[in-house]
């Protein structure tokens, strides 16, 4: 049976569906999501109860994280690029988009691995602020988060939160919910910094540079260091 991400039983089912996700999007070689949002996680919990995930071998797992919704997905050429989406087609889904496909020419730079990263960064930050898993739904979006909804803020809003402070003493703080503070502490802010460190660092860089690695900015942004930011041990990749 599938379900919605905030139809998790608890916080830990939540973060193991997400490590899931991320996980098998990595792993899905030549294909990038152009989409992934809040609807791109699934939850599939088999009816026998089967073990799918030795990771916690104490306690058997009942589910397992799945990617929804690939018609949007592509596959990338030689430099791990996706054509732009180009005039006339749907983009993705505002909340989760990564900055530097916002803006005034939205979607028609090319795609990247790092830009699906960056949407499972906000997914991150949009459960924290929206889901109620005690009562299995989402709750109105705060207003802080309002002008991530507007294609006029968007890109704004977005990057000043990138570079705003996040932690126990800011206003933006108080807008997550209490199952998710742990999940902010230890994984959303560690993510925040490591894509601001990025950006901070691609300021200073011109994709034209001779020796200049955009798809990664230069080995700032990839799946590994993603995981290392939220202290997760990736699997496969022995």
């Amino acid at each position: 049976m599938h379900r919605t991400h905030w139809e998790a039983e608890d916080i830990e089912e939540f973060k193991r569906i997400f490590l899931h996700c991320v996980e098998t999007h990595y792993h899905t070689e030549g294909i990038l999501y152009h989409d992934i949002s809040e609807n791109t996680l699934m939850i599939w919990r088999p009816a026998n109860g089967i073990d799918l995930d030795a990771r916690e071998s104490n306690n058997a797992q009942k589910s397992f994280g799945v990617l929804n919704d690939f018609d949007m997905a592509v596959e990338v050429n030689a430099k791990g690029r996706s054509p732009p989406i180009g005039a006339g087609h749907r983009t993705a889904t505002l909340p989760f988009m990564a900055v530097d496909l916002l803006g005034n020419n939205m979607g028609s730079g090319p795609h990247l691995y790092r830009h699906d990263l960056e949407s499972f960064f906000y997914i991150l930050v949009w459960a924290a602020v929206h889901y109620d898993l005690k009562h299995k739904r989402r709750t109105e979006t705060p207003e802080k988060f309002q002008k991530w909804l507007t294609h006029e803020n968007a890109y704004a809003e977005k990057k000043a939160f990138l570079f705003s402070s996040i932690d126990a003493d800011s206003k933006i703080y108080g807008c997550v919910a209490s199952e998710f503070k742990d999940v902010w502490d230890e994984w959303v802010i560690p993510l925040q910094k490591l894509f601001r460190r990025a950006f901070y660092y691609e300021l200073e860089r011109k994709e034209s540079e001779e020796g200049y690695d955009y798809e990664t900015i230069d080995g700032k942004i990839t799946f590994e260091g993603f995981m290392t930011a939220i202290g997760v041990k990736p699997r496969g990749l022995e």
